[in-house]
């Protein structure tokens, strides 16, 4: 059944993590140039890549692609909850892959221009953690669902 809670968090986990992999994460002051970080990597105002992220498209475009698998397999309550411990760890990996990608172009723009650069997070970076809660909680509802049906199971 499609109409269940859960699916519902499935279908906005992924497209948490769409909007994740489209929209920049954070700007970086670099000089007198201001820098862009997105999935595809540091941007410069022209919109050319200063440093390119090849990992990170992938490491996204998989944790955005475990939700909605999971969300096709409402029949298999059992491999849907699978698919969920899978999307949490991968959603905490790309998480941390974030914050190191932000370090990361910090520590290259800073080489752009004279001393420290100035930093400006997007609410785009934590959207893997709002991503991560909502997987935790279509978990929940699957494991709600599964204990339901044992205890039908049993009174049969």
């Amino acid at each position: 059944m499609i109409q269940r809670v859960q699916s519902i968090y499935l279908f906005l986990a992924a497209t948490v993590m769409g909007v994740a992999l489209l929209l920049p994460w954070a700007k970086f002051a670099g000089g007198a140039e201001i820098f862009r970080l997105t999935a595809a990597g540091l941007h410069r105002p022209d919109g050319s890549l200063a440093v390119a992220t090849l990992y990170l498209p992938v490491v996204l475009l998989v944790t955005l692609h475990v939700p909605v698998v999971a969300l096709f397999a409402f029949k298999r309550r059992r491999a849907q909850m699978r698919m969920c411990y899978v999307s949490l760890v991968m959603l905490s990996a790309s998480q941390v892959a974030i914050c190191l990608s932000i370090r990361h172009a910090a520590h290259v723009v800073s080489g752009f221009g004279p001393g420290r650069c100035a930093s400006s997070l997007s609410p785009t970076a934590v959207l893997p953690v709002v991503a991560f809660v909502l997987v935790w909680m279509a978990l929940m509802a699957i494991r709600k669902d599964e204990r339901l049906v044992r205890s039908l199971d049993r009174i049969r």
